[in-house]
């Protein structure tokens, strides 16, 4: 499912638009933190995608993250993010 736009919103603002993927697996330090621009969301390589922290845990501001493409398709890999 997707997020409602405005939990999206929220999120990117709580990311400071940054990417916050935490998993180790994708070779970064705690956070990658690498910058994002809003309007490309959904691109490919350069986007960004709202990720489920936990799948079927809801829609809520808690359970959505901002990650970078690159961090998004290493959650396919490696499993979901902190």
């Amino acid at each position: 499912m997707d997020f409602p736009e405005q939990i999206v919103k929220d999120a990117w603002d709580r990311a400071d638009e940054k990417c916050e993927c935490e998993m180790s697996s994708c070779g970064h330090g705690e956070r990658c933190n690498k910058p994002l621009i809003w309007s490309d969301r959904g691109d490919d390589p350069e986007g960004w995608e709202a990720h489920h922290k936990i799948q079927g845990d809801g829609e809520g501001l808690g359970n959505c993250k901002i990650l970078c493409q690159l961090c998004h398709k290493n959650t396919r890999t490696f499993g979901s993010p902190k």
